[in-house]
């Protein structure tokens, strides 16, 4: 796990081993993707994963798509059943 949070509390990086196991430090230079969006169709779910530039220009675009062999997903069903 990357430590990208500030202590809280009076908390430090060993507060948190029991349940994150040895936490590394931040890197400055990470590329990091957020989730954008979510499309759910009837046997696969698309994920859009989306680098910003800061720039406005070359933001890069990452679609992650799972694809259930079962019975359909419908778009109100709850996801634990997907998987």
């Amino acid at each position: 796990m990357e430590r990208t949070w500030e202590n809280f509390d009076g908390a430090n990086d060993g507060s948190y081993d029991h349940t994150l196991a040895p936490i590394r430090p931040a890197d400055p230079n990470k590329f990091s993707y957020r989730l954008e969006d979510v499309v759910v169709d009837k046997t696969e779910v698309r994920q859009f994963y989306i680098h910003r530039s800061g720039e406005g220009k070359n933001d890069r675009v990452i679609e992650m798509v799972w694809r259930h062999n079962a019975e359909p997903v419908s778009q109100s069903s709850n996801l634990d059943s997907f998987y």
